[in-house]
């Protein structure tokens, strides 16, 4: 039972061609194994290889197709807000404006600013995030969280901006877009935080939003 919206950025449909691959394996009985299945899944999508996988962590590599499972990372809790928004993931791809900055306005929410980051600093390396994921360290995790399409997919979706100040302010360790938007995400200490987080962005959010924790 799925309740992810469709052009949000979380991988809904990719999910879906993996679960149809595992599901016509099993109706005509074709007896192929995971491993098997996988240079079908990367046919259908560059994403699709990971949701065939059972760990809930892997670093994709190539074109995203080429999974290599992250082992004994700690469980993770979230806020996850998403806009009334749908956003195509191909149009955002073509038209990200990789390692360049932003429009002036970009971020402006009423008298704030959010700077989105990457402009002038380097970005947060990979074995960065691999480091935090092993050892637990959250606060390691935040400080590595990266996401190229963030500036285009605002752009067109301004309301994620304001979702992403919402929830900085309200404590998240780590906030980002979830891949190619409009879903923001934000990254909590554990369940009980992610849990007040939601309540509180339930009572400040537009009543189109979606909030998950």
């Amino acid at each position: 039972t799925k309740r992810i919206p469709i052009a949000a950025g979380l991988g809904g449909g990719s999910s879906d061609a993996a679960a149809t691959l595992i599901g016509l394996n099993d109706l005509w009985d074709l007896g192929l194994s995971r491993p098997e299945l996988l240079p079908l899944a990367a046919r259908l999508g560059s994403d699709v290889s990971f949701f065939l996988r059972p760990e809930p962590f892997a670093v994709g590599r190539g074109r995203g197709d080429v999974c290599e499972s992250i082992p004994h990372a700690r469980r993770l809790s979230h806020v996850l807000v998403i806009p009334d928004a749908q956003l195509s993931t191909k149009e955002i791809y073509e038209q990200a404006q990789w390692d360049l900055p932003p429009p002036p306005n970009m971020g402006k929410t009423g008298e704030k600013y959010i700077w989105w980051g990457g402009l002038t600093a380097s970005k947060p390396s990979l074995t960065m995030v691999l480091h935090a994921l092993s050892n637990g360290s959250l606060s390691e995790l935040a400080e590595g969280l990266w996401n190229d399409l963030e500036p285009e997919a605002i752009r067109r979706c301004p309301s994620s901006a304001l979702i992403v100040s919402h929830l900085r302010d309200l404590g998240c360790l780590g906030v980002r877009l979830s891949g190619s938007g409009p879903a923001v995400f934000g990254l909590c200490s554990d369940l009980q935080q992610a849990q007040e987080v939601a309540a509180q962005v339930r009572g400040r959010a537009a009543p189109s939003w979606r909030v998950e924790s």
